[in-house]
């Protein structure tokens, strides 16, 4: 991530609350904000409240600067397996800089795919998720990048059915194909 160099038009700034948030630019001159302009850790805090379903392996889509990350994987401690793709690298390495993600680094248990491809996600998902999880969506940062999100969306989506299914029949598979 040391290599990438920064994208103009993404912004730093500081949201009403004092904490980060990114703006990002478009061609045309609007900008959408990643998390809240006014409180982030707050949108954090109502965003894990509004996810019902934590399965101990889960699937996080849009990092972005992770304050819903953190949020969520410290109301729910016993996770075994956490996914966290993001796909703008150039994000994460401004979340890197607002927050130590040491803790999760050095947990075996969480699992960065940033920039990944869609082949790689499919790979490691289908190798390494072979029991029914849950997913999670951070749309302010999922509807930036719609053309890679939605068919990692949709990945994900199609391998939770086939874990689902293979489990009503009874069957414990060691991989699935997508």
């Amino acid at each position: 991530l040391r290599k990438i160099s920064p994208d103009p038009s993404l912004e730093l700034i500081t949201a009403e609350s004092g904490d980060w948030t990114v703006k990002k630019y478009s061609p045309n001159g609007s900008h959408h904000f990643l998390h809240s302009r006014i409180d982030p850790k707050q949108e954090a805090r109502m965003w894990t409240e509004s996810q019902h379903v934590i399965m101990p392996c889960l699937v996080i889509i849009g990092v972005g600067l992770a304050y819903h990350v953190f949020n969520l994987l410290k109301k729910y401690g016993k996770i075994k397996n956490a996914y966290l793709i993001e796909a703008d690298e150039r994000i994460f390495q401004m979340a890197m800089k607002v927050h130590d993600f040491s803790s999760l680094t050095q947990n075996s248990s969480i699992h960065f795919l940033i920039g990944s491809p869609l082949s790689v996600i499919a790979t490691i998902l289908s190798t390494s998720l072979v029991q029914p999880f849950s997913f999670h969506i951070f749309s302010p940062i999922v509807s930036l990048y719609p053309d890679i999100y939605n068919p990692v969306r949709e990945l994900i989506g199609k391998h939770l059915c086939a874990l689902r299914l293979r489990e009503q029949d009874g069957e414990a598979p060691d991989r699935l194909s997508f």
